[in-house]
């Protein structure tokens, strides 16, 4: 019975990534043709940590992104590279991305609404801990 069991939480799991993978193809496909415009930094996020656990913490947060297009008023969000605690994440944001700078935003032409940073702001190599996705 556990085969059973674990044979469709495989497939349902694997089914999942799939239809999410198909449906940011879809949606962000093809953005390197995509226009762009400038826009400003409007925020950052409540940082979040990816392991609250264990001794040491990565830390990481959404920051917001505002841009017009046609005179209409649109929003975005990306995830900040992880680093190695909250102080110096911070100090990455002040020193790279602070509130109100320019930024150059890609969207897609048929549904503005879909954006992405063309080069969001990253720290430089050795203040970025090595990640292995085990």
């Amino acid at each position: 019975m556990f085969d059973s069991v674990a044979f469709w939480i495989v497939t349902i799991t694997v089914a999942g990534v799939a239809i999410y993978a198909a449906v940011r193809i879809v949606r962000y496909g093809g953005n390197a043709a995509w226009p762009t415009v400038v826009g400003r930094i409007e925020s950052y996020g409540k940082i979040r940590h990816l392991d609250d656990h264990g001794t040491s913490s990565l830390s990481f947060m959404d920051v917001s992104y505002s841009y017009s297009v046609d005179g209409e008023y649109y929003s975005g969000q990306w995830l900040t590279a992880t680093l190695p605690n909250d102080s110096a994440l911070m100090e990455f944001l002040a020193k790279v991305a602070p509130l109100g700078q320019a930024l150059t935003i890609s969207y897609d032409p048929k549904h503005p609404e879909r954006s992405l940073p063309t080069d969001p702001p990253q720290p430089e190599r050795a203040d970025t801990p090595i990640q292995l996705g085990l």
